[in-house]
């Protein structure tokens, strides 16, 4: 609620309900490094607020395992815990949580490396994550 305050002198006080949405533009940046058996996903994160978990899911028509020990966490994400989990084939969610109460402070760069490693051997060419 807000209060406004006025000179009428019968109604000095209104209170206003308000609503509204804030945005922060927060993102992460997936940036793919790829040889013939191993897949690296190195996430960064562009934040303006402080970030106490991020999730997101991997949607790919390759099919990779993954595991939390497959995630190295950069010095940006050291406070976090990770939990990976396979939705379905060639759909990875990652969970990275800080149940500290350190966060991610406002900044950018690079909190975690994901290590996918492919089922079968990639062949040349272009592939899509």
């Amino acid at each position: 609620t807000m209060e406004i305050y006025t000179n009428y002198p019968n109604q000095r006080l209104h209170i206003v309900n308000v609503s509204g949405n804030i945005f922060t533009p927060d993102y992460l940046l997936g940036v793919v490094e790829a040889k013939r058996d191993e897949v690296n996903l190195n996430i960064s994160l562009n934040n303006y607020s402080n970030i106490y978990g991020i999730q997101f899911d991997i949607n790919s028509a390759e099919k990779f395992s993954i595991s939390a020990e497959d995630v190295t966490l950069a010095e940006r994400g050291k406070n976090f815990s990770v939990s990976v989990m396979s939705l379905s084939d060639g759909n990875l969610r990652v969970v990275a949580y800080c149940q500290n109460g350190k966060c991610i402070s406002s900044g950018e760069g690079e909190v975690m490396i994901i290590k996918l490693t492919p089922a079968e051997l990639l062949q040349d060419g272009e592939h899509f994550l």
